[in-house]
């Protein structure tokens, strides 16, 4: 919060401290080259280039960087067992909040809008109709569109999801419902089956 996250944070990679502050997380930062040390590493690059800028920063945004990678994992093993994923998000989520808090304590007014930036996740695909226009709208939608774009930014593949979202802001209100009535359409369009020209007649085989 003081602007040099990542390099305390390298500091803290090197004397084997940060095993013990995020003890969830550690163990998948063991890939150097991996998306939850992507991810971390990014958060932090952004959190301190908005405290230069004079920007307004919250330790909810960097928690729930720091416990998403751990959050995802269960939440996919959690889904394998048959779970819906809303179900999947929210029960790993409460499941890495509850084991983290016991090593740092973790205020509710930080808690709460780490888990609504982790269910927008979600909800952020599902933006056909009158959706895109409700999600725009909630309190929690910048911080959980930044949260998308740097998932990206740590090489995570959402499909162009991001750069969905950044259109969508910078579009005028027609444009914005042309923009959700494609991706409705988009997901009801059904695949076409190719057909095979000068095909053959089959054979009947009861000539």
């Amino acid at each position: 919060m003081s602007g040099q996250g990542l390099e305390t944070f390298k500091l803290l990679l090197e004397y084997k401290l940060f095993d013990h502050i995020v003890p969830q997380l550690a163990p998948m930062l063991n890939d150097r080259q991996g998306i939850p040390m992507k991810l971390v590493s990014q958060a932090l690059v952004n959190t301190d280039q908005r405290i230069l800028n004079e920007q307004r920063v919250t330790p909810a945004f960097i928690y729930a960087a720091l416990l998403w990678p751990a959050v995802q994992r269960l939440a996919k093993n959690y889904e394998k067992n048959g779970n819906s994923p809303p179900y999947a998000l929210s029960k790993a989520a409460g499941e890495i909040i509850l084991n983290q808090i016991p090593v740092t304590a973790i205020p509710k007014r930080f808690t709460i809008p780490m888990r609504e930036i982790w269910d927008l996740q979600l909800h952020l695909n599902r933006r056909k109709g009158n959706r895109a226009k409700r999600l725009a709208e909630h309190p929690r939608f910048r911080a959980a569109y930044d949260f998308v774009l740097l998932r990206e930014q740590s090489g995570e593949d959402l499909g162009g999801l991001g750069q969905w979202w950044t259109d969508y802001q910078q579009a005028n209100s027609e444009s914005r419902q042309e923009m959700a009535d494609q991706v409705a359409t988009g997901e009801r369009r059904p695949k076409k089956r190719r057909r095979r020209r000068n095909a053959k007649p089959a054979t009947d085989s009861s000539n």
